[in-house]
């Protein structure tokens, strides 16, 4: 009998940290509101929310990487010299990166929190504090790359599930000891310790790998920052289409707004992570077969995960929706009766949509062909953007998933697949395997 590829125990474990992760969010969710109350829990959330907004610090060389040690493991290389090379430069990057937090956190801060009740201290010291977590966290997730490259993402997937489960810990933690900051705490809690884990999982890397700072090159640096540009591009873009409603919050909706949004979005976590691990764990697969010729077999696949993730997304977004009352008030017993089912419903018909066209994004991602998906997802970004600016005034917080929601239809829906299905036709001039 023929025994599982390597992804699916890749996925198999990313399904099982994802749910622990999930699991260990929705029960802070609970345990954070009691304690910090509304006003803080809202600054708690966007505050981490930084964390999609400083990895992009890494400017695409960690994805650049990965693909390129996915590359070479295909053909039997080695690849010490990407490993070192990336890592050094985003070390100097995050260094940089760091005082300019220092310099920049008032603005930074009367900005993003515009709308909530921190004193100005208390902003520039926690966007401080965010950025240095965040910034390590970036440096040591190239050892998550790496295991992902090597098909050995079942190591990354059980740090994250630790990360998870420590940071629960430390919630605890910081409430029994009754800190004078308890939001400072929190943070540290919930972004120091993946931190610490990232930098340890690198440590682990560059033990098993050999590498050294000697390993570093100039030709490897070339050909990582050679892709680099277009991972960025692609990141900062998915940032903005992701992750803009945390921004739009931030600054023109209350604190419940942040809250009842918040309550509404963690329901679907759990949902939303299964699929995304398996897309993750599924990429250097394609990478692989994509480098070898295999087009037949790389397109089947892509139609085959978009088709089973929307339907997976459908079916648990209708469960969700069912038993959403249920569900909050375990969540938030106080705040429950602020989210209604129409917002479930709105999350929900949004997750299906996204999931669809997320699978063609990863696609073009494993096979290096960012330029016209990142053309793409520029207009996305404006489109999305305008229709949740637009409602906004009429729906209130609903405007954030709908605009969302809305702009995918417009676009990537339909045009995503044609965009891959492009790439690969123009790759399969060459004979196929």
């Amino acid at each position: 009998m023929k025994s599982p590829p390597r992804h699916f125990w890749v996925a198999a474990s990313a399904w099982g940290s994802r749910g622990v992760t999930a699991i260990v969010s929705l029960a802070s969710v609970r345990l954070l509101l009691e304690r910090l109350g509304d006003t803080r829990y809202a600054a708690f959330v966007l505050l981490s929310n930084l964390l999609t907004w400083v990895l992009l610090s890494d400017l695409g060389i960690r994805n650049a990487a990965q693909n390129y040690i996915s590359e070479r493991r295909a053909l039997r290389q080695d690849f010490a010299d990407i490993v070192s090379s990336a890592v050094s430069s985003i070390l100097a990057v995050g260094l940089v990166l760091l005082g300019a937090s220092i310099l920049l956190s008032g603005p930074i801060g009367d900005s993003y929190l515009s709308e909530i009740g921190l004193s100005d201290a208390e902003k520039g010291r926690y966007i401080v504090l965010c950025f240095f977590l965040f910034a390590l966290t970036s440096i040591g997730n190239m050892a998550y790359n790496t295991w992902y490259a090597v098909g050995e993402g079942y190591f990354a997937n059980i740090a994250a599930a630790l990360s998870a489960l420590l940071g629960l810990l430390g919630i605890y933690l910081v409430g029994y000891f009754e800190l004078q900051d308890p939001l400072a705490g929190y943070l540290v809690a919930t972004a120091g310790v993946p931190a610490a884990i990232s930098l340890l999982a690198l440590a682990r890397i560059v033990d098993r790998y050999k590498v050294s700072f000697h390993h570093f090159s100039k030709a490897a640096l070339s050909a990582i920052s050679h892709r680099a540009p277009g991972f960025l591009s692609l990141a900062l873009l998915s940032a903005i289409l992701l992750n803009v409603d945390y921004l739009i919050m931030g600054r023109y909706l209350s604190a419940q707004d942040v809250v009842v949004y918040t309550l509404g979005s963690r329901v679907f976590d759990l949902a939303r992570l299964f699929y995304t691990a398996w897309l993750q764990a599924v990429r250097p697969q394609w990478t692989e077969d994509y480098a070898r010729g295999s087009y037949r077999k790389l397109m089947a696949s892509f139609k085959k995960n978009a088709q089973v993730s929307a339907s997976w997304m459908a079916v648990l977004s209708l469960g969700v929706y069912l038993l959403s009352e249920p569900i909050m008030k375990l969540l938030a017993p106080e705040q429950y009766s602020f989210v209604d089912a129409k917002l479930i419903l709105c999350f929900g018909a949004f997750e299906i949509v996204r999931t669809w066209c997320n699978t063609y994004f990863m696609g073009l991602v494993s096979m290096s062909k960012l330029k016209a998906l990142t053309s793409l997802l520029a207009i996305q970004v404006g489109i999305s953007l305008l229709f949740q600016l637009t409602l906004l005034n009429k729906i209130g917080v609903y405007a954030l998933p709908m605009g969302a929601m809305l702009g995918y239809l417009a676009l990537s829906v339909w045009y995503a697949p044609r965009l891959v299905r492009s790439k690969v036709s123009g790759s399969s001039s060459l004979p196929s395997r």
